[in-house]
């Protein structure tokens, strides 16, 4: 878990000290935790789970998805290749990327959703 939580870190903060000021942490608990002398970090997963809008799962490396829910699971269908290159093509960007990405899912999903609003209120697109 330590590997993946420090790589958030530093791809979403300019320093170890900016994250604990944002989490209202005591000055050189990253460092603590580099060293492994805490790992009081299991002990904040949920709030670091909210923080970084990743799952427990993902944090605790038992899935490489940050948002598995995200993806609609159906086992009697693999997903197209066209889907996993998408998915594959979402891992690499870096944590301010993903963010992004999911903000645009976000407000077209919520463009489509105004859309049918208006078709069965009005009749109209």
């Amino acid at each position: 878990m330590i590997d993946r939580l420090l790589k958030l870190i530093k791809d979403t903060y300019e320093s170890d000290a900016d994250f604990e000021r944002a989490l209202e942490l005591k000055e050189k608990t990253v460092d603590s935790w580099k060293r492994s002398n805490s790992k009081a970090y299991y002990k904040m997963l949920p709030v670091l789970c909210r923080h970084f809008s990743v799952s427990a799962d993902y944090l605790l490396e038992l899935t490489d998805l940050p948002q598995p829910h995200l993806i609609q699971a159906n086992t009697e269908e693999p997903l197209s290749e066209e889907l996993q290159g998408l998915i594959s093509d979402y891992q690499q960007l870096d944590w301010n990327g993903r963010k992004a990405v999911i903000h645009t899912l976000d407000e077209e999903l919520a463009r489509i959703k105004n859309n049918d609003i208006e078709k069965k209120v009005y009749g109209t697109a």
